[in-house]
């Protein structure tokens, strides 16, 4: 295996458990404690991670929201039971908004696999987009406007613009934030308002949360809970929150 490949298997695995040992990383890629150690320093160099004794583990990112890299593989199989989850709120021949991210893609993924019928799709994530265009049963809409490069996803007046000329059934929403007082948050105050518009142009909204954003505070507030229809989210659940999602009128999946 190539060190640039080893070090990014080693990233994916701090991204997932948020930290990494010396000895168990040299086990499992069959090399020397040397070698793991000179990955880690250029990880350490890259500001990915930070070196502790007998290890390392993922560095604070303090106030900024995760990465496209980070957020593609953390709580990986959490996000595909939601993906999988939402398959009963969609039906034929409908239209849907699907929110950016990496439980988003998920959706477009199960979508792809599992679920048979036409479908429109509008999103404002470029990979989503062309993953699902691949597949011909699928009328797939991106929203326009400026590309961020960090997350691969337009935003904007020109997309807000295009959303508001469209109907959807169904918007499926991701968040980075969710708390009973603040509601659903997101870590980028560009992707706020292209959310608020996919679920204003909405019959129903879902909201799709896997346990890491319970009970964190995240920078800028999409909407209340009440404003959601239905939280499709994860067995790891907080029961304060579940009462409060109850309360708001949510429907929990």
């Amino acid at each position: 295996m190539l060190a640039a490949q080893r070090r990014k298997e080693i990233y994916h695995l701090l991204a997932k458990h948020g930290q990494v040992e010396l000895q168990q990383l040299a086990a499992h890629f069959q090399v020397s404690m040397m070698t793991v150690r000179r990955d880690l320093e250029q990880l350490e160099q890259e500001g990915k991670a930070r070196r502790v004794h007998g290890g390392a583990i993922l560095a604070e990112q303090k106030w900024m929201p995760d990465s496209l890299e980070v957020k593609s593989t953390a709580n990986t199989e959490q996000k595909q039971a939601i993906a999988r989850k939402v398959m009963s709120l969609l039906k034929p021949n409908r239209s849907i908004f699907l929110d950016a991210g990496s439980t988003a893609y998920e959706v477009a993924k199960e979508l792809t696999a599992s679920f048979e019928e036409p479908l429109t799709v509008c999103t404002p994530d470029l990979q989503i987009a062309q993953h699902l265009a691949q597949t011909r049963r699928f009328q797939v809409y991106t929203c326009g406007g400026l590309v961020d490069p960090a997350t691969g996803s337009s935003g904007g007046s020109f997309a807000i613009q295009m959303i508001q000329a469209l109907h959807a059934d169904v918007a499926l929403i991701g968040c980075d934030g969710l708390t009973v007082k603040d509601g659903a948050m997101s870590a980028r105050t560009e992707q706020v308002a292209v959310k608020q518009a996919m679920m204003a142009r909405s019959l129903q909204v879902a909201l799709l949360a896997d346990s890491s954003k319970f009970g964190r505070v995240s920078f800028a507030t999409i909407a209340p809970l009440h404003a959601f229809d239905y939280a499709v989210v994860d067995e790891i659940f907080d029961e304060t929150l579940a009462e409060g999602l109850r309360k708001a009128g949510v429907e929990l999946i």
